[in-house]
């Protein structure tokens, strides 16, 4: 799990890095043709990585209600609860990956509850959804550098 945790923190670097220099406009815009922003895209990871780590593992989701529901899978920006703030995003991204990796130290996680991701993987344990998710931020990755071009 050690591995994936790494993976982790190395594209939420990247993710950083990438947009250390927007405005809190360029953050926030939606471009034309997509569906969301490169901070939604951003604010998508920590939730994922809440309701696949703690959520599958019956542990209690780290952030708030209005986090999940503004930025889960299926959501965009319309969903959004209240404003959020990039500085909050970007506490999330990192503080998201600090309590996984907590956690699977202090092995304080329960059964996981097998899921099935809408790309058809199914996740037995939380060793796969941590590998999953490795691949889903890096895919995000990759939609925030096309956005990062359009903006």
């Amino acid at each position: 799990m050690k591995d994936s945790l790494n993976t982790l923190r190395a594209v939420r670097t990247l993710i950083r890095k990438r947009t250390s220099g927007m405005t809190d406009e360029q953050f926030w815009a939606v471009p034309t043709g997509y569906n969301a922003s490169i901070g939604w895209h951003v604010a998508h990871l920590p939730v994922t990585l809440s309701l696949l780590a703690f959520g599958r593992s019956g542990q209690e989701l780290p952030m708030g209600a209005e986090w999940i529901t503004s930025f889960r899978k299926g959501t965009g920006p319309a969903d959004a609860t209240r404003s959020f703030t990039r500085e909050e995003v970007m506490e999330w991204l990192d503080r998201s990956v600090d309590l996984v990796e907590d956690m699977v130290e202090g092995q304080s996680f329960g059964a996981f509850d097998v899921y099935t991701t809408s790309a058809g993987v199914t996740l037995n344990n939380l060793e796969e959804a941590l590998a999953f998710l490795a691949v889903h931020d890096g895919i995000h990755f990759g939609y925030i550098l096309a956005q990062a071009r359009a903006i």
